[in-house]
């Protein structure tokens, strides 16, 4: 599949994935900014993935040069495994960010996740920063390098209970801190899980 500029608000399923043998690709055109959301859960489905913004009954890998935004209701992304190659995914969802049957795999890429329940329901595979904690709407992140520089900063736009963050610019081995405001949330040293 491949998105260019797209906008979808449905009640439901954005992208609802039959069986694709071989899994599906998600493409995501150079420089573009592409808009998925289901602000509304519906709770009366048999299939739960169904209540998920971007459904596939196999596995999904997410690569290309734009951007993706999701936000959900319930559940961002269900799949039998995931793998972000390159891009950016931002999500918000009110359930869990990726509820995936098997791993979140992230090989390259930029992430930020932002769920009300968990960030991975799953075995997350990759370099990236996992944190629990009570962060609220409007609260601004940065992320420092050992020599003190910004690789990363955002704002959070609705509340949460489990940031997943990965970068690009992330090497196994070095230590980051995560800082809100002046305050440092806590330091990590990125290491390949």
């Amino acid at each position: 599949l491949f998105l260019s500029g797209v906008a979808l608000q449905c009640d439901g399923a954005a992208l609802n994935i039959a069986h694709a043998p071989g899994g599906t690709r998600l493409l995501l055109a150079q420089s573009s900014v592409n808009d998925l959301s289901n602000r509304k859960a519906q709770t009366n489905l048999t299939d739960p993935r169904g209540t998920a913004v971007i459904c596939s009954e196999d596995a999904l890998s997410i690569e290309g040069d734009g951007r993706l935004n999701i936000t959900a209701a319930a559940d961002g992304v269900r799949g039998k495994g995931v793998v972000l190659k390159s891009g950016t995914v931002v999500m918000y969802s009110e359930g869990n960010g990726f509820a995936t049957d098997g791993n979140l795999q992230i090989t390259g890429g930029n992430l930020l996740t932002c769920a009300g329940q968990t960030a991975a329901s799953g075995n997350v595979h990759g370099v990236f920063l996992r944190k629990v904690g009570d962060y609220a709407a409007g609260e601004a992140f940065r992320i420092l390098g050992a020599d003190g520089g910004e690789l990363a900063g955002f704002t959070l736009r609705d509340d949460c209970a489990d940031l997943l963050i990965a970068h690009e610019g992330f090497v196994c081995g070095e230590t980051y801190v995560l800082q809100s405001g002046t305050h440092d949330v806590c330091t990590f040293c990125a290491a390949m899980q």
